[in-house]
């Protein structure tokens, strides 16, 4: 068979395969929309195949403003929308019942999907992330004694992280703009590694842009594994490995790995009185790569949506001074000015306590 032909045998097979791909898709949407008694969505012009719209999420990612790419295809009454991304159909929603049916009360019905594990898989290995079924059961089963534990609570360990963000902003001119996401994602990645590993990244200390830093390589991890997920609809996209994923993603194997053997230890050093994650998972299975695994999940969960909460909300805030005089007088009341000599570290339990702090997190 020459050049040509197999091209065109190729080409044809891809095309049947979307073909095949896309008339079972209708046919099960149809089926679903009849058991529940529900509409097909509204459609978003999204070009032909998709592709105009996908050359501008390239352009948005660029900029690294791909989120409001996204966002910006919503519209008041379109919370929820069908739309075709390079010639598959997908459906998009921001409506809260909707996303409450796939997280909770239909849980079980929804996968996260070929696409997902294959594109975390390589990086996370099997966990929360890029499991589904009775893998995903296990992991949650092994993790979730650990988050009732009093000891997650580590108010102090946490403060020791604030103040260094602190001292950042207070080297920063009065009046001069900052962008507060670098250093909250530091601060929680710091955080959380203190917490899984009983060390710190020390991204804040370090910065960022270290490029022998665990930040910086985690980094660039989640870029590749963003760069897989935008180009997904090509299957060979999750064979290319060029050199520059290989490093990070050995860079931050290697970093996990150091605290998992340690773990492990015939002489590990325990540190009397004080909880690190790790060793309590360790206590369950001595299994090196799914602590590794389990670690990397929990360590994306704790950064990424600390970080977005913290971030989201301090924008919140900034537009409302009603309810941010409000939120700092009962913080005030409650722990005292922040001035020297005139406050008191609050313990996790009392922080739960101020009832406003409660409401204005969770409307964050």
């Amino acid at each position: 068979m020459d050049r040509t032909s197999l091209l065109l045998l190729l080409f044809s097979g891809a095309l049947l395969y979307r073909l095949v791909r896309n008339t079972l898709t209708a046919v099960q949407r149809y089926r679903f929309r009849r058991a529940n008694g529900c509409h097909a969505p509204i459609r978003y012009d999204s070009g032909p195949l998709g592709i105009p719209d996908f050359i501008r999420l390239l352009a948005a990612a660029r900029r690294k403003e791909q989120l409001q790419h996204i966002v910006s295809r919503y519209r008041p009454g379109m919370e929820t929308f069908a739309m075709v991304h390079l010639g598959v159909d997908l459906i998009m929603t921001i409506d809260p019942e909707n996303i409450k049916t796939v997280l909770a009360t239909k849980f079980l019905d929804y996968e996260l999907g070929a696409d997902r594990r294959d594109s975390f898989r390589e990086l996370f290995g099997d966990g929360i992330f890029t499991l589904d079924g009775a893998g995903w059961e296990h992991s949650r089963a092994l993790l979730r004694p650990q988050f009732s534990r009093k000891q997650v609570a580590d108010v102090d360990m946490l403060s020791a992280h604030v103040k260094l963000l602190l001292q950042h902003l207070d080297s920063i001119p009065l009046g001069e703009a900052v962008d507060l996401q670098p250093l909250i994602f530091s601060l929680t990645l710091d955080s959380a590694t203190e917490f899984l590993f009983g060390e710190s990244a020390g991204s804040l200390l370090h910065g960022v842009q270290d490029r022998e830093g665990f930040a910086y390589n985690f980094n660039q991890c989640l870029e590749w594994i963003m760069f897989r997920l935008r180009w997904r609809q090509f299957p060979l996209v999750q064979w290319y490995t060029p050199a520059a994923m290989r490093r990070c993603n050995n860079f931050v194997h290697a970093f996990v790995d150091r605290y998992v053997a340690r773990a492990l230890g015939p002489q590990k050093e325990k540190d009397v009185g004080r909880y690190v994650f790790l060793d309590a998972v360790a206590a369950d299975t001595q299994d090196a790569g799914v602590l590794r695994d389990q670690m990397l999940n929990i360590l994306l969960a704790g950064r990424d949506t600390t970080a977005g909460l913290i971030g989201w909300t301090m924008f919140l805030l900034a537009g409302d001074p009603r309810v941010y005089n409000k939120l700092r007088r009962e913080l005030e009341a409650a722990f005292g000015t922040g001035m020297e000599g005139k406050w008191r570290s609050p313990s996790f339990e009392e922080l739960k306590d101020v009832v406003y702090l409660r409401h204005v997190l969770n409307e964050g």
